[in-house]
Order: structure tokens, then C-alpha cells, then sequence
């Protein structure tokens, strides 16, 4: 038995919750007969004891699923408000964990007044045992985590436990079924007010309808307004005519508990007081604190001043007709300020009709009058027909007399006839001249076919000359330039100048064949033109960075404009820009001071073209406008003829041939396009170069010229990287000794290694024996072998198909540079040879084989 009550101490003191197979008695059949029934019973007791535990602890994790699934709070507080605990609900509602609000008094969780007030609650309903809230539910704020508050639906419970009260409170959150009811509440308070707008402006258009005049309308209007508004005061104002056209003023045509003041006239122009201004807007006007010396509203027991005062416009097209100011002692509402807008539409509408309806009506009285004199007319027109038949008895009388004369008319037409014959005779006389002058024109036609003739093998020679001219010019502007620079530093500085002169004076001489070639190829018709797409900021920033240094250099201020958004323009790009420098070197020429502009922009609509496919919509202007001498009105055509200046003194002063302007004026005529110059002698001139957009077949290219096109460098005259052309051989094909020598002093002083051939025989040979040869550079008019078929023979050698090969010639025209890059060339440059592009092309072109 000791050990059965030991055993027992042990689970009692341990846990009330034992499991029955844990309580095992060591030797029970030892025991007594008593004792073993005693521990089968205390067995069955526990087991029971654990069943029931288990069933209670499923029943308290269902309980609790429970509460974790409400989606409303569930709070339960002692009887002093303490908070024992909470759902997971509550920390969605309110944002406290459970653990953070558990111990805490249930007034955190509610708003001011209710915060302060909450303990004096349950101190009441323990006191008196009276329950408000206790049993029932109702709508209270309650306050978040973060402060916010919201509108709640909340039933509060008693719950005894041991004796002790609890009290459980369930709280749903019902702001979105709040603002539904608000929103509701609003739209139900709107249809309310619109119905009641629309029964008074029912009411009030049936009154305005049924009015005899504008002043029984305003008066009406007024007095209907007041009544249903509580207005104490008002004035109406239309809109004053004179001959049928609006004037800006209005007058007083209507008025409700209205005093004349001395002041105040009764009638207010536009812009003048709040009907003014409220007219002069087209806005109605209110205001809400008046002062108490702006207007006062009188009575037989007295005067007072309004609170609120109301200035709305009434419009017809957006044209004011009228103005109607009321003053009221309290706010005016939005639904009246709704109503009052609504009317002055609707009274815009008849005011507009009345006012038609007199003018119909003055039109019918101007028509009455009009008929009347109309009458008076008809009565003496048929007086003066009775004159007019007597007349015409009159003009019988004057038949015979005709007849008599018509008889003499035919002796004298018989006279005419003798005469026409004699005119026959002259006019064979006159047709046999015709035929003289006939004959005569031909013989001038065929002179000046011979003239044309002369002209064009004039110009031809000229081109021819300007060619052969270029290549001793090519030698000249080599050496000139190599030695300028002076590499051995064995030159003085007065050689060196004399030097830098010679090489300008070679530019100037190119410029001017240059000048001459053109100018004789537009005579001759051999001048060709490639067009395709014209870059216009390219273009304008090219011109911009070629002549900045020229403003600079004179102080002169330089801009360019290229207007926005211009349209894509088909043209000669290259002949473009030769014109514009030709522009622009005059104007730089004869501007001493101020600026010059370069201006790209459409035409303005108003410009008047010589030429009749031109028009603003189809042109491009390229302006170029300076502040200088400017041009004699009578000058402004003579200066585009070809060797012309203004006068003798501008050429001694300025310098140049006058070749500039004409050959400008032809290269524009041949891209379609026209000259037009505005200028004042002595403040500047504009010149303005229209040039048509035009679209052109994209024609077909070669596999040569796409390549070329698509591994071509640009010429750049910038510093480059001489050191990386040290060793690069060279082997330069000319037949012409100087030109051989000129061009290798030049690239020996880039440490360069220089091979010569005269021909494209030698030239061949050359590349059999040297297999390291990096570019070969080759003229074209060559012996025995030229430079097309050099060119056609190295491509057609395995090892050199990728040699680069570079074209130097003085032939300028397009179809040579097409014709040597089908044929393989890779690049050309035209004589005289410049040092600074051909190094950099040299440069390029041995950088792109190594890589």
C-alpha cells in the first residue's frame, strides 16, 4: 500500500493529465486482494481522466480555429476594461499584434470623447447594473494603430467565469458600407436639388416666356428669383444697341427693392464695377464677405447690409446680352448659384429671340415703307410709258428718214469694194516682204548655230587649258607646301614667308581655273550634276566651321539658322555648297563690320518667283544676308554677268574677277532654282538661293563603287599620326618626272619608302618584284599602258586584290571617278594634290589593310 501511495504522490505532483499506461505497480500479484482492486480502479480513473483531456484540448484548437477565421475582432476585457485577449482579426482591424495590446486598457482602442470616458462606463453599470451597450449592438468610432478612425459596427457580451465578469465585444469594420451610404445619401441630395432647379426654372421660363417686354420680363424674373432665394435686393441689366450693333455698356431695365443712389449711374460700361467686369469676363462673380458700406438693403422698419452677392452674366453665342446682381442675407447655395446659372442660358435664348423678333419686326416696317415707295414709282413709270409711245411714233417717222440714208450707205459700200481690191494687191506685196524676212531669219539662225559653235570650242579649250594647267600647278603647290614646313629647320623665316606666298599664290591660281573651268563647262554644256540627298545640317555646320575662322580672324559676327523640321531635299550637295561659299566669300569680302547670317528655311508664301515651276511649297531659300557696302539698284542684275563688278574701284579695292556671282547664277539655273538679291548701298545685302526638292531614281551601282562607298574615309585636313606611316612602302605611278619628284620629296619627309614607275608596264613589274608594296598611287594619262588599265590589271593580280589603290588626276568629272572606282580603285583625289588630305587618306587606307 506504501507503494501504491508513493506511486500516486508522484502523478499527482507531476501533471493532473497522465497518461493511465505510466501508472504500472512493480509485483502485483504479491499484493492483497484489496490492493490489486484498488490499482485497477485507480487505473480505469486516470485513463477516463485522459480521454476527457483530450477532448478538451481538440475542443479549445476548434475554439480557437474558430476565432481565427472570424473576419471580425473579438476582444474579451475584465471587469476593470483590461484587455485579456484578442483574434487575429483585431490586428487587421486595429494593427496591434495580441501580444502587444493584452494587459492594456480597452480605451487605446477607441477616439476622444470616448477615451476619457470609457471607465466612467463600467464604473456606472457596476454601480447600478443598468446596460447600455451590454446585450445589444451600435455604430462607434474606433482608432487605429497609426490613429486613423474609423466608423465600426460593435455588440458587447457578459461572460461570468469563477465568479468574475468578462465582457466580450465583436467589432466589424463598416467604412466601405459607411462611404456606400454617404454616397448614396449624396446622389439621392443631388437628385433633390435638381429637381427642385428644374420646377423653379420651369416656373421661371413660363414666366419669362409670357412677358410683353424686356422690362416685364426683368421685373418678373427678379421678383420670382427673390421669392423662392430669399433675395433682398436686385438689378437687371441688357446690353445697349445702336443701329442693330452691340455697344459695351449695359443698362438698368429691371429691378427689385432697388434705390437710386447719387452716385451710381444707370447705365455701366464694360470693365467698370463688378456688372462690368462680370460682363467684360463672361464669368459670374460671388461674393461672400461684402463690405457693410457697399450696398443696403431697405425696409419701412429699417436697412441692412447683405452677406452674400451674386453678379451673373447672361450669354447668347458667347456674346453677353445681359447682367443680372442679387444681394442676399445669408449664403447664397450651390444649388440656387446652379439654378441661377441655368436660367441666365435659358433667359440668353428668349432675350436672343425677343431682340430678333423686333429686329424682324423693324425690317417689316422698313419693308411696308419700301413698298409704298415702290408704288409711288409703278404710278410714274406709267407716265413716262405714255411718253414713250408717243416716241415711238417719233422713231417711225426717223425709219423712213434711215431708209433713205441706207440706199446712200449702199452707193458708198460699192466704193469700199474697189478699195478692198487695191488692198489684196498690198497685201500680196506684204507676204512676198514676209517671205524676204523668212529667208533673212535663217541666215541669222545659221550664224549664230556657227557663233554657238565658236562659243563652245572656246569654252573647250578653255577646260582643256585649265587641265593641262593643273598639273604643273600640282608640282608647284607640293613642293611649296613640303618646303613650308621646313622639316630640315635649314630655311630662314623671310624664305619661309616667301615660300607660304608662293603656295597662296598657287591656291589663288587654282581657285581662279577652277573658276574658269566652271564657267566654261556651264557654256559648253559639259557641267555635270550628281544629285541625291542633301544633309541640310552637314551642309550648314560645314559652311559654319570653314568661314569661323575668316569672322574671327575680321571680328565680324557669323551665324547659322537652319530652321526646324525641313522637309528632304534631292539635289547636288557638292554644287549647293559651292554657290553658298561663293556667297559667303563675297559677303565676308565686302563686310567690314556687323555680322553675316547663313539662313536655311521654307520660303515665306508671299515671295514672287521669276520661274513658273517655282512656288513656296516646293523650294528650299538658302539666304545669306551681311551688313556691308551693299548694291546700286541698278547694279543688282549687272553684277551676276560673268568678268563684272560694280565698278572698276571695287575691283582694285577688293580684288577678285567677278567670275563668282555668274558662275553662282548658272550652277542655281541648272539645279532649277533662281537667284534673288535685296540690298541698300551703303547698309548691306541679302541674297536668297531658291532651290526646288525634287525626287530622283535611285540609279543602279557597280560592286567597285558600292565598295568604295561603303569603305570610303573622309579627307580630314586635322593633325594625324605620321609615325604609323614610317616604312610604309609606296609606289607612285606618273609619267610626268616633276610630278614623280614633287610627290616623293613630300612622302619622304614622312619617312615613307618611296617607289617610282613611269608607266603601267613598269608599274606591274614593280609589284611582281616587291611583295611588301602597302598603296600605289597612279595618274591616269599615262603611255603605253594608262591608268584605267594599270588599275584593271593589278585587281586582276590574286596577291594585290586587296592592295589599296589611290587615284591622283587633274580630270574633275564624275564620270571618272565612277569609271576608276568600277574598275577597282579605291579612292581618288584630284590634282593639285593637297599634302594634308593625301596623308591623311594614306593614313586610313594602310590602317584599314593592317586591320
Amino acid at each position: 500500500m506504501k507503494e501504491i501511495n508513493k506511486k500516486l504522490d508522484q502523478i499527482i505532483k507531476e501533471s493532473s493529465f497522465v497518461n493511465p499506461d505510466d501508472f504500472v505497480i512493480q509485483n502485483l500479484s504479491r499484493k492483497s486482494k484489496d490492493e490489486v482492486e484498488l490499482c485497477e480502479k485507480i487505473s480505469l480513473l486516470l485513463r477516463k481522466n485522459y480521454e476527457l483531456s483530450e477532448q478538451s484540448e481538440k475542443i479549445k484548437k476548434r475554439s480557437q480555429g474558430v476565432l481565427d477565421t472570424m473576419l471580425d475582432a473579438l476582444i474579451v476585457i475584465d471587469h476593470l476594461g483590461n484587455i485579456q485577449s484578442a483574434n487575429i482579426a483585431t490586428e487587421k482591424i486595429f494593427g496591434y499584434k495580441e501580444e502587444d495590446i493584452v494587459g492594456e486598457n480597452i480605451k487605446i482602442l477607441m477616439p476622444e470623447p470616448y477615451h476619457s470616458e470609457h471607465d466612467g462606463y463600467l464604473k456606472n453599470y457596476k454601480d447600478t447594473g443598468v446596460k447600455k451597450v451590454i446585450g445589444s449592438g451600435r455604430e462607434v468610432s474606433a482608432k487605429r494603430k497609426d490613429g486613423s478612425i474609423f466608423p465600426a459596427s460593435l455588440a458587447v457580451g457578459q461572460i461570468i467565469v469563477d465568479g468574475e465578469s468578462f465582457f466580450t465585444g465583436t467589432l466589424k469594420d463598416i467604412s466601405v458600407q459607411k462611404s456606400a451610404e454617404d454616397e448614396l445619401f449624396r446622389r439621392n441630395r443631388a437628385l433633390e436639388e435638381d429637381a427642385i432647379v428644374k420646377s423653379h426654372l420651369t416656373q421661371l421660363l413660363d414666366i419669362a416666356q409670357s412677358a410683353s417686354s424686356f422690362s416685364a420680363l426683368t421685373q418678373d424674373t427678379l421678383s420670382y428669383i427673390a421669392k423662392i432665394m430669399e433675395i433682398g435686393y436686385g438689378t437687371f441689366y441688357l446690353r445697349e444697341e445702336e443701329n442693330n450693333v452691340y455697344k459695351n455698356s449695359l443698362k438698368i431695365q429691371g429691378t427689385y427693392a432697388y434705390k437710386n443712389r447719387k452716385n451710381l449711374s444707370n447705365s455701366i460700361e464694360f470693365n467698370e464695377g463688378l456688372v462690368g467686369q462680370c460682363a467684360y469676363e463672361k464669368t459670374a462673380i460671388c461674393l461672400t464677405k461684402v463690405p457693410s458700406d457697399y450696398i443696403h438693403v431697405s425696409s419701412s422698419l429699417g436697412e441692412a447690409s447683405p452677406m452674400t452677392i451674386l453678379v451673373q452674366p447672361i450669354l447668347f453665342d458667347n456674346e453677353v446680352l445681359g447682367v443680372m446682381e442679387l444681394a442676399s442675407f445669408r449664403e447664397i447655395t450651390d444649388m440656387n448659384q446652379r439654378l441661377i446659372k441655368q436660367v441666365a442660358e435659358n433667359l440668353g435664348v428668349i432675350i436672343n429671340r425677343i431682340l430678333s423678333k423686333q429686329r424682324t419686326e423693324e425690317l417689316l416696317d422698313k419693308y411696308k415703307i419700301m413698298s409704298e415707295q415702290l408704288e409711288t414709282q409703278q404710278h410714274e413709270l406709267k407716265s413716262s410709258n405714255t411718253e414713250l409711245i408717243d416716241q415711238t411714233e417719233l422713231l417711225r417717222k426717223s425709219e423712213k428718214d434711215l431708209q433713205f440714208q441706207q440706199s446712200e450707205l449702199k452707193i458708198a459700200n460699192e466704193e469700199l469694194e474697189k478699195n478692198t481690191d487695191r488692198l489684196e494687191e498690198k497685201q500680196k506685196d506684204l507676204e512676198n516682204s514676209h517671205r524676204a524676212v523668212k529667208h533673212a531669219k535663217k541666215e541669222i539662225e545659221k550664224k549664230a548655230s556657227e557663233l554657238e559653235a565658236a562659243s563652245k570650242y572656246k569654252s573647250q579649250f578653255l577646260a582643256n587649258m585649265s587641265h593641262e594647267l593643273r598639273t604643273p600647278l600640282n608640282s608647284l603647290l607640293l613642293l611649296s607646301g613640303t618646303l613650308t614646313e621646313n622639316r630640315d629647320r635649314n630655311l630662314t623665316s623671310d624664305q619661309i614667308t616667301m615660300l607660304k606666298y608662293i603656295h597662296e599664290g598657287g591656291e589663288d591660281l587654282l581657285r581662279l581655273i577652277n573658276d574658269i573651268l566652271d564657267i566654261s563647262k556651264v557654256e559648253s554644256g559639259l557641267l555635270e550634276i550628281e544629285k541625291g540627298p542633301v544633309d541640310l545640317d552637314e551642309l550648314g555646320h560645314s559652311l559654319k566651321n570653314k568661314f569661323e575662322a575668316l569672322a574671327r580672324k575680321n571680328g565680324i559676327d557669323f551665324h547659322l539658322e537652319i530652321e526646324k523640321n525641313l522637309p528632304c531635299m534631292i539635289s547636288d550637295s557638292f554644287r549647293i555648297q559651292q554657290v553658298l561659299k561663293n556667297l559667303l566669300s563675297n559677303a565676308f569680302k565686302f563686310t567690314t563690320q556687323g555680322s553675316i547670317h547663313l539662313r536655311i528655311s521654307c520660303p515665306p508664301q508671299e515671295v514672287v518667283f521669276t520661274k513658273p515651276r517655282l512656288n513656296p511649297g516646293n523650294c528650299l531659300v538658302f539666304s545669306v544676308i551681311d551688313t556691308g557696302i551693299g548694291i546700286p539698284q541698278d547694279k543688282q542684275q549687272m553684277i551676276f554677268e560673268a568678268f563684272q563688278q560694280v565698278d572698276g574701284s571695287v575691283s582694285r579695292k577688293y580684288g577678285g574677277t567677278g567670275l563668282g556671282l555668274s558662275i553662282s547664277k548658272e550652277l542655281v539655273n541648272i539645279l532649277g532654282g533662281e537667284i534673288q538679291v535685296d540690298s541698300i548701298d551703303g547698309e548691306g545685302s541679302t541674297f536668297r538661293c531658291f532651290l526646288p526638292l525634287e525626287k530622283v531614281e535611285k540609279s543602279p551601282v557597280s560592286f567597285y563603287e558600292q565598295y568604295a562607298k561603303e569603305n570610303a574615309f573622309s579627307v580630314s585636313n586635322d593633325e594625324v599620326d605620321v609615325d604609323f606611316l614610317k616604312g610604309k612602302s609606296v609606289l607612285i605611278v606618273d609619267d610626268d618626272v616633276k610630278n614623280t619628284l614633287s610627290l616623293s620629296m613630300a612622302l619622304k619627309g614622312y619617312e615613307m619608302n618611296i617607289l617610282t614607275a613611269e608607266n603601267g608596264d613598269v608599274a606591274l613589274q614593280q609589284l611582281e618584284e616587291n611583295l611588301e608594296i602597302d598603296l600605289v598611287l597612279t595618274d591616269l594619262m599615262m603611255p603605253i599602258k594608262d591608268g584605267y588599265e594599270t588599275i584593271k590589271s593589278i585587281r586582276s593580280m590574286e596577291k594585290h586584290i586587296n592592295l589599296p589603290i589611290i587615284v591622283l588626276t587633274a580630270n574633275t568629272t564624275s564620270d571618272t571617278r565612277t569609271k576608276c572606282i568600277n574598275l577597282g580603285a579605291s579612292d581618288l583625289l584630284t590634282k593639285p594634290i593637297h599634302i594634308e588630305p593625301l596623308i591623311s587618306l594614306l593614313k586610313q587606307w594602310t590602317q584599314k589593310r593592317v586591320c
